[in-house]
């Protein structure tokens, strides 16, 4: 995982991402991108911790991100079909 805190970092959610690829509700198939709608509206005050706990968070708990749509594909594949989507993640 990579947390890119160069880009706007603490005023803003640093952009972060897995460089392996997963089948996941909050994790863009192609890019790697995590989804960040869970820790929105973001304080300047919050640490790396934070971001370290949202992404625990959402691996734990993929139906978190299920109304982002992040990973489309995911987000159907969990709401319709739950036993192919454990299958495929």
């Amino acid at each position: 995982m990579v947390i890119d805190s160069s880009i706007g970092f603490p005023a803003n959610v640093p952009p972060m991402y897995f460089k392996t690829k997963m089948w996941h509700t909050g994790v863009d198939e192609k890019t790697g991108v995590i989804c960040i709608a869970a820790i929105l509206p973001w304080d300047v005050n919050t640490g790396p911790q934070r971001l370290a706990d949202h992404v625990t968070s959402i691996l734990a708990d993929p139906k978190q991100c299920v109304a982002s749509n992040v990973n489309k594909d995911a987000c159907e594949q969990f709401e319709n079909n739950h036993a192919a989507y454990e299958t495929k993640a």
